[in-house]
């Protein structure tokens, strides 16, 4: 669930399209993923594990970590919004949201980053983190990840979302499990 209006997405695209520029990933993706694949390396097991990625977006953290965990399990999902409403008066964000993340986004990280590019990576998931832990579709392996992945989701989420996520991934992980989230966030106002 976004806080800001879906259209800003949109048109960023068609922007980034009519420029020329053909990566899928937004450029802060392709910036930040290498120095956080850096710092998932001094944490991570060289053993086998199984991760969740919550709100995996166009995959293109999902890409550099499969590659660079072979070991490691990855199970990328993402926020499905409901169905939009037709006719006068529809709601345009939901609308675009659908339109943007809505039937083809699981299809999309499966084919940027996910289980056709990667053995290790799971076919993509809808989670909607907002919701009871019980209504995840990964309630079955309550305690069963040793990380929890989630990036850039706080600073554009309703506070339901922020709260769900915490208490999912505390139910989603094993004993001594990671929890590691990226993102903007402010230190003192800053």
């Amino acid at each position: 669930v976004l806080s800001f209006p879906p259209v800003t997405l949109w048109l960023r695209a068609w922007a980034r399209r009519i420029m020329g520029e053909v990566s899928e990933h937004h450029p802060s993706v392709l910036r930040n993923r290498g120095p956080i694949r850096d710092q998932l390396l001094t944490m991570l097991p060289s053993t086998p594990f199984q991760a969740l990625e919550v709100a995996s977006g166009s995959a293109g953290q999902l890409e550099v970590f499969a590659e660079s965990f072979p070991h490691g399990t990855w199970q990328p999902s993402e926020y499905i919004p409901p169905q939009a409403k037709e006719g006068p008066g529809a709601d345009l964000q939901t609308h675009v949201m659908t339109e943007s993340y809505g039937s083809d986004a699981l299809q999309r990280i499966d084919r940027l980053g996910g289980s056709q590019k990667f053995t290790n990576v799971l076919p993509a998931i809808a989670l909607d983190a907002s919701l009871p832990f019980e209504q995840w579709p990964v309630a079955d392996k309550e305690g069963g990840y040793d990380l929890v992945y989630a990036s850039n989701v706080f600073h554009i989420s309703e506070w339901a979302v922020g709260q769900g996520l915490l208490l999912g991934a505390a139910r989603c992980l094993k004993p001594g499990g990671l929890f590691v989230t990226y993102g903007a966030f402010k230190v003192g106002g800053d």
